[in-house]
């Protein structure tokens, strides 16, 4: 399957939202050709090289509907992007305007994650206790939406609000399931809540959730 690509210094997970602005002619033009389609695009993580030429795809991305458009009016384009499904992108393309991809879909397999989601689900809500009550806050995600309890998506969420290097987060989106993800961050949550409660680094944590990206996550959770 073909997608327009997106090359970003960002990873998206799947279920989860992004909000990009979109300056680059040619990317303003992959945009409003989607918007003309199916509104799908392909999201992937750029290793920046010297020049332009010398940017490095990451073979695993995310697709993403564009769930929201707001044209600034000097040129600038804001989305709002939901992470729809991981694929390997196996080749691309400079097309006239911008690059397409040849794309299979990467399934979520492996074993019962129902033991990672307890653990990990127990290590958030330390976490999320000790960052965000010093921040005045009380909970990263507004309204009615909680912690979900399904494997893939809770070990996306950890894996969106983990401050963590971009490598880091790629290799999770790699990872071939809900249980695997769940496993590779227990420790990161531990060495997480560990710093954080030694050196008091309470500006680590990623931005909480705004309330249109939890109405849009439960929108789309199914």
């Amino acid at each position: 399957m073909e997608l327009p690509i997106l090359p970003l210094h960002t990873v998206l997970f799947p279920q989860m939202v992004l909000r990009l602005l979109v300056t680059e002619p040619p990317h303003l033009e992959m945009v409003q050709r989607c918007m003309d389609g199916d509104r799908t695009l392909g999201i992937v993580l750029a290793r920046p090289g010297k020049t332009l030429d010398d940017i490095e795809l990451c073979r695993v991305g995310t697709s993403a509907y564009i769930a929201d458009l707001t044209e600034q009016g000097d040129g600038r384009t804001l989305l709002l992007v939901f992470g729809q499904r991981r694929f390997r992108l196996l080749d691309y393309r400079d097309g006239e305007y911008f690059v397409t991809g040849n794309v299979e879909w990467l399934p979520e397999t492996g074993e019962d994650a129902s033991v990672g989601v307890s653990v990990v689900t127990e290590l958030l809500q330390c976490y999320l206790a000790d960052i965000l009550k010093p921040l005045g806050l009380a909970h990263p995600f507004p309204g009615e939406v909680e912690i979900p309890q399904e494997a893939t998506e809770l070990s996306y969420v950890v894996a969106m609000l983990l401050p963590l290097a971009l490598s880091e987060k790629q290799r999770l989106l790699e990872l071939p399931g809900p249980a695997a993800r769940l496993e590779a961050e227990v420790p990161l949550l531990r060495q997480q809540i560990e710093a954080d409660r030694q050196g008091g680094r309470w500006r680590s944590i990623a931005r909480p959730l705004g309330k249109q990206d939890a109405e849009w996550m439960a929108q789309w959770r199914n």
